[in-house]
């Protein structure tokens, strides 16, 4: 079988942070791929030249970013070496952002923005996040505008540092997606930043006031930028512990809203962190997971002899898909393993996944898009 390539687009520029390399991806949807997505922060002084009012989702994530990557380095004189990968609002949006993850990984990135958010709950992406927190990938991602008891996904996911919104008073925003335990304590988002009334420069000379944990989510990874350069040394999780504790105390979030001046001294004097935070629970899915969208993909392609596309998850997934191959290769189509993380994209007939359902190794079997109304 062929090996994949993702339907991710991709841009890239090479440059270096303070003698240190390390990437910089952001996993973003919409239908179109940025070029020259970051350019060099000198070229970016004059801020008010960046954003015209045309500008998409992306565009505002990447100023954003890169603003606050810079109000906060230590050497003004330094880029981040980044990389935008565009996950289609429409399609496989499951499959993109999955194999952009596995991509990130090669290429030594040290921060993974994810400003998208979904309520599909599908365990799939389970193994993917904690693959990166392994590989020290500082992931982070939104909470979503959904408001309180409700946070989407990526965010949902315990291993993910989730943002949300507040106001320029601190207070949470109503919007801000956010989840509590049985006692009440908010769990999800671990923090917070600014939401609310974000002022982005326009080319015109105006100022564009926008909205969303998105936009948090952007602030807080350009913070995180600048904590890695100013610490070359530190870990992912040294860099989130670091926004944790700089924490002032707020409703809405798990540990507060983030200072980005204490976050550096913190980042500076208190490395290395010999602790982690507290880990959260959230309840489990059933074994095997079997996504019911894709049993109904499944028996809609079965009346019209079509091929159906697959996420699947086994207790070693490269044993699952060959053996299944054996017994009923005719009906697969396609078969591209990841290449960091244990799981396979699959094309295949529905007979195939009629087999691969009643396999007691299948761990997770997920559509590779969510509903439209899932976003």
């Amino acid at each position: 079988m062929s090996k994949s390539t993702s339907n991710v687009r991709s841009s890239i520029i090479s440059t270096m942070v303070s003698a240190r390399h390390f990437s910089f991806v952001i996993l973003d949807s919409g239908p179109n791929s940025i070029p020259n997505c970051l350019l060099t922060l000198n070229a970016r002084r004059n801020a008010g030249t960046l954003i015209d009012s045309k500008k998409t989702h992306q565009d505002i994530v990447l100023y954003l970013i890169n603003s606050h990557f810079e109000s906060h380095a230590t050497c003004k004189s330094a880029v981040s070496n980044s990389k935008t990968r565009n996950i289609k609002s429409y399609g496989k949006i499951l499959c993109d952002l999955l194999f952009g993850l596995d991509d990130l990984i090669d290429q030594n990135a040290k921060i993974a923005c994810c400003p998208i958010g979904v309520s599909s709950k599908s365990p799939i992406l389970n193994k993917a996040f904690a693959t990166c927190k392994k590989e020290d990938i500082l992931v982070i991602a939104p909470s979503g505008n959904k408001g309180n008891g409700t946070v989407l996904s990526p965010g949902i996911h315990p291993d993910v540092l989730c943002v949300g919104a507040v106001d320029q008073y601190r207070q949470v925003a109503n919007f801000s997606g956010r989840i509590h335990n049985e006692n009440g304590k908010c769990i999800k988002p671990e923090i917070a930043a600014l939401g609310v009334d974000v002022e982005i420069p326009l080319d015109n000379g105006e100022i564009r006031k926008v909205n969303g944990t998105s936009f948090s989510c952007a602030i807080v990874a350009g913070v995180a930028a600048a904590l890695f350069e100013a610490n070359p040394e530190a870990t992912a999780n040294d860099v989130k512990m670091a926004l944790i504790e700089s924490c002032t105390p707020a409703e809405g979030s798990r540990y507060g809203t983030i200072d980005p001046e204490k976050a550096m001294e913190n980042i500076r004097t208190k490395v290395p962190y010999h602790r982690q935070p507290e880990p959260i629970e959230l309840p489990d899915h059933p074994k095997p997971f079997i996504d019911y969208r894709l049993k109904s993909q499944c028996n809609r392609a079965r009346k019209g002899n079509r091929d159906v596309e697959g996420l699947v998850v086994g207790t070693s997934t490269d044993e699952l898909i060959k053996r299944l191959e054996s017994e009923a290769g005719e009906y697969l189509i396609e078969y591209h393993p990841f290449k960091n993380f244990d799981m396979a994209h699959v094309k295949a007939k529905p007979e195939f996944y009629d087999r691969l359902f009643e396999q007691p190794d299948l761990e997770v079997c997920s559509a590779v898009d969510i509903n439209y109304f899932d976003m």
